[in-house]
């Protein structure tokens, strides 16, 4: 910061007029200026994600699954494999819960994933944003339970939306397994009927007991739960 107020210090603005260091033209202190503060931020040091003594598990997918909530790209495949790539192995598998009319089993490559469940489930639930609860690992697992909020605005697993489009809670849970530095295997569990009871769509008999919970902890244990640096690892 201190060197670019320095460089900023050269350039005055004086009723309307740039005045420069004789010599160098406005444009190019500006960019001086703006290198200088990126390489001090570039100094400054910040937890990583996940927080201070989060494992490897728990940084890769936080990092892989913030640009799932952004929805960078998400309809154009060169794009978006692009932003997913570096978080995957050549040879992972997303093993989805529900495999519908794109074909059965689970999806080997980000290609199958992206024509697959991704496109099915973004058409379906649009800009759906999710909020983890649970998020727990280690070095080569992850685990996480959480829940999206989106409208339902066309077909999901072969079933129609209601005509009122109704806003959803989606469950979820995932599992993750990595190899190195990369998710090799995710196995996603979404409950689907009761993503369908939520809109009126009864497809199982009255259950015995109530269905209406899929709360976070009752603790302060973190936000999502738990702070890894709190974990006992034993």
């Amino acid at each position: 910061a201190a060197s670019a107020a320095a460089l900023a210090g050269t350039c005055l603005l004086w009723n309307g007029t740039a005045l420069s260091r004789p010599g160098v033209a406005p444009p190019l202190l500006a960019a001086a200026a703006v290198a200088a503060v990126n390489t001090d931020v570039a100094t400054v040091k910040k937890d990583p994600l996940g927080g201070v003594g989060a494992p490897l598990g728990k940084r890769v997918v936080l990092g892989m699954d913030t640009n799932i909530n952004f929805h960078t790209a998400w309809d154009n495949w060169e794009a978006w494999s692009k932003e997913m790539e570096p978080y995957w192995t050549k040879d992972m598998i997303y093993d989805f819960n529900y495999v519908g009319e794109w074909g059965f089993g689970p999806m080997h490559g980000l290609r199958a994933w992206f024509d697959g469940e991704h496109m099915h489930y973004n058409r379906a639930l649009p800009d759906c944003q999710f909020t983890d609860f649970i998020r727990a690992a280690t070095n080569q697992t992850c685990t996480s339970a959480s829940y999206g909020l989106a409208r339902w605005t066309a077909p999901f697993a072969g079933v129609p939306p209601p005509p009122t489009k109704p806003w959803v809670k989606v469950r979820d849970l995932d599992f993750y397994l990595l190899e190195g530095e990369r998710i090799k295997i995710n196995w996603c569990i979404i409950d689907v009927v009761d993503l369908f009871m939520q809109a009126g769509y009864n497809v199982l008999p009255p259950p015995p007991m109530s269905t209406d919970g899929y709360l976070a902890p009752a603790a302060m244990d973190g936000d999502p739960a738990p702070l890894s640096a709190m974990v006992d690892p034993q």
